[in-house]
């Protein structure tokens, strides 16, 4: 049955067909493109066609910046990408304290055949941290570390040692929601593998001294600065974890905010990262500790493994682990 004509109007004004078609015409941005950039001396880029529903690429963009961001952000628009980095020459926020709220961004999208669409955005801006493990390990035995604690490690059982608590590092990562949990790895080291080398994603025991700039910055959980970068930086008020003074702050907190009550971090690490003693490959004998109340990088203890400690039962210990890119 075909609808009188004045009911078919009614329908459809009830129905907001004009709307309905309007919005598919017009193209629209997804607020996610703003969401969960990572500040990092790493740039962080996101290809706004990529978030653009309805309307016929290609897209053009244009932005309005509402207010100026911080002077440690870089923050641009060019080309339809958007592009968030730390800015290099100014020293990272030595606290998070109120460093999130952001300025707006009014982005207009326009498709091929002249549609357009504008909208408010903010950047959701997350940091990069380090903490020491709430749950222990009750040796330096490796093949014990599938096990123990809260969590359920039971895929951490296969690989090196250094993969294993990496391992457990991403666990406690996920277990408090941390948005890049996958990323996190131990400043940790194995015959095969060392410190150094993991925390630039290299599963090797052999890397150059990171350059300047590589990595970071990291915040421990009570939001505190504890490293600009991994280089040995020593412009724009920088302290890099190889950096000869320490840390600027010690990591000293477990991933739930609480603070650590064991000091000690399992680390088999020496100076530079590299492998230090780290009971015969975690099997037996003695290992490098890292202290995490400690901010020095040339005394015994210090936060990176300069005290050792018997690898057998009862030596209950944690493992640091930072957030890599």
């Amino acid at each position: 049955m075909t609808l009188p004509l004045i009911l078919f109007l009614q329908y459809c004004t009830a129905f907001d067909l004009e709307t309905r078609i309007k919005n598919a015409l017009n193209p629209s941005l997804d607020n996610a493109a703003f969401a969960n950039i990572t500040f990092s001396n790493t740039p962080a880029q996101r290809n706004l066609s990529q978030y653009v529903t309805g309307g016929t690429a290609p897209y053009e963009f244009t932005g309005i910046f509402s207010g100026s961001f911080p002077s440690y952000l870089s923050v641009a628009l060019n080309n339809g990408v958007l592009t968030v980095a730390r800015n290099l020459s100014v020293a990272p926020p030595a606290t998070l304290t109120g460093l999130t709220t952001l300025p707006t961004i009014k982005i207009t999208v326009t498709d091929s055949k002249g549609n357009s669409a504008s909208a408010d955005f903010r950047i959701t801006l997350l940091f990069k941290r380090v903490f020491v493990t709430k749950d222990k390990v009750s040796s330096g035995i490796h093949t014990d570390w599938n096990t123990g604690g809260a969590k359920d490690y039971s895929s951490c059982g296969a690989g090196d040692p250094v993969e294993k608590v990496n391992c457990r590092c991403q666990i406690a990562a996920k277990s408090v929601n941390m948005t890049n949990s996958t990323k996190y790895r131990a400043w940790f080291s194995s015959n095969a593998i060392n410190a150094r080398c993991n925390l630039t994603n290299q599963l090797i025991n052999t890397c150059p001294m990171p350059a300047q700039f590589a990595g970071g910055p990291w915040y421990n959980m009570g939001n505190s600065l504890v490293a600009a970068d991994l280089g040995t930086a020593t412009t724009a008020g920088n302290v890099g974890l190889f950096n000869a003074t320490g840390l600027t702050t010690a990591v000293l907190y477990q991933e739930d905010g609480s603070l650590s009550i064991s000091l000690q971090a399992w680390a088999g690490t020496a100076s530079g990262g590299v492998a230090g003693t780290n009971c015969n490959n975690w099997t037996s004998g003695i290992a490098n500790y890292g202290q995490v109340d400690q901010t020095n990088g040339g005394g015994a203890p210090n936060w990176y493994g300069g005290g050792t400690q018997d690898c057998g039962p009862g030596n209950t210990t944690g493992f640091q682990c930072f957030e890599a890119d």
